[in-house]
């Protein structure tokens, strides 16, 4: 399985008639014993738009209000515009009877949209600045083992050397010119 497969398969959700979901939040995507904030935006993200008619959150906030821990919580849908073209609605994450964090969101179905897609723009000259055997897998063990969040472990995150800032000498700053 591949990494996106995993993680669709860490999001994956099942709505009751009541607008509401118990998750057990996965361990591969905490950072220490907290569930990372964008993993748990893509499951507030996938709940609102399975309970919506409209596929696709075209503009979205979400408010983390308090941490999150290792234990199963709910998410809450609530739906309060729903029309032709768009629809809204808030997801509240709530754990021991706390709201801990809000995602809020208006929806469309994106094949409705036209607009600009003629624009191009090329790599930034810093992508060929060094060679690619040169880049760094992003790893932060070297600061202190266990560092590294586990969801990063999983993917192949390659940076610049110029960007490794771990591995400068006394966490020297950049020299921009």
């Amino acid at each position: 399985m591949n990494q996106f497969q995993k993680f669709e398969q860490a999001i994956d959700i099942t709505i009751n008639d009541k607008n509401k979901i118990t998750v057990i939040p996965n361990k591969d995507y905490f950072v220490g014993n907290t569930p990372h904030g964008g993993y748990l935006m893509a499951l507030m993200h996938k709940a609102l738009t399975e309970s919506l008619p409209h596929s696709s959150a075209i503009s979205s906030s979400v408010q983390y209000l308090d941490r999150i821990s290792t234990e199963p919580f709910d998410l809450i849908i609530d739906k309060f515009k729903v029309s032709r073209g768009s629809s809204s609605g808030i997801v509240k994450l709530v754990q021991d009877n706390k709201v801990c964090t809000t995602f809020v969101g208006t929806c469309t179905d994106l094949h409705h949209i036209k607009g600009f897609s003629g624009l191009k723009i090329g790599l930034p000259d810093i992508y060929n600045s060094a060679n690619r055997d040169e880049y760094v897998n992003l790893n932060f063990d070297m600061i202190s083992k266990g560092f590294t969040p586990s969801f990063i472990k999983q993917i192949n995150c390659e940076i610049h050397p110029d960007h490794a800032w771990w591995l400068r000498k006394n966490n020297e700053p950049e020299k921009f010119e």
